[in-house]
């Protein structure tokens, strides 16, 4: 594929993407899909992953899969008949559709889809540690599935990318828009904290984005020790 095709392609998905995203909250908006994409590309760019993937990395395929890793996100999309009526989440099988249709008009390769497909489909975390309390507990299983091995590194740059914008300061602003919008209490978001994001520092397989989690990790953590301290106190008025 020469830079010119890729380019429109990339272009072509960006739109589709921006208009997906257009009615979601600000935590699962174009900006966040932006950042991601711009991780992505850096961490694939950087010669320490190459050197630890032990081969170069295809960044074309990385930087469609940021863009399209959030379409069929399960907290927007929705195959329930009833949901759907409700008019507060959009049709998983429609996006699907569309997506599909934009890649085959633009990409002539349908394996790469395939591979853009393999990527995007298994970028969220809660579906990688969906077993987390059972003895089938296997987070790496994924990356040696047959349609996902020749581009689990592709796949493991896109997720870190993605779960470098859930923590630190960027991913406390996003975790409180969204429990806003789902009404969720303080005290129900510092469960979300404590069960899932205070455990992200160790799930980064790239050398930059584990440098990253790491400073970011100690701004959760100096925040939730504030939080916490401010919501026990019996004095705040003093």
């Amino acid at each position: 594929m020469d830079v010119k095709s890729h380019s429109e392609i990339e272009q072509r998905m960006k739109v589709f993407v921006q208009e997906v995203s257009m009615n979601r909250d600000g935590s699962h908006d174009w900006n966040h899909i932006s950042r991601v994409l711009c991780t992505a590309s850096s961490l694939a760019m950087c010669p320490q992953t190459e050197r630890e993937a032990g081969r170069s990395l295809d960044l074309q395929l990385i930087r469609l899969a940021a863009i399209l890793h959030d379409v069929l996100d399960k907290k927007y999309v929705t195959q329930d008949e009833n949901e759907l009526e409700k008019g507060k989440k959009q049709s998983h099988s429609v996006l699907n559709e569309r997506m599909m249709n934009q890649l085959i008009n633009i990409e002539p390769k349908y394996n790469r889809i395939l591979d853009l497909f393999a990527i995007i489909d298994r970028v969220s975390f809660s579906l990688q540690h969906k077993n987390q309390n059972t003895s089938a507990y296997a987070p790496e299983r994924i990356y040696l599935e047959p349609e996902v091995k020749h581009v689990a590194w592709e796949l493991k740059v896109v997720q870190d990318a993605d779960r470098l914008d859930a923590i630190g300061t960027i991913g406390i602003a996003r975790v409180f828009m969204y429990s806003g919008i789902i009404a969720q209490s303080i005290e129900e978001t510092l469960e979300h904290f404590e069960q899932k994001l205070m455990k992200l520092e160790t799930q980064f397989y790239t050398p930059k984005a584990r440098k990253i989690a790491r400073q970011r990790h100690l701004e959760m953590e100096v925040f939730l020790q504030q939080l916490k301290t401010q919501l026990n106190s019996q004095d705040t008025a003093e």
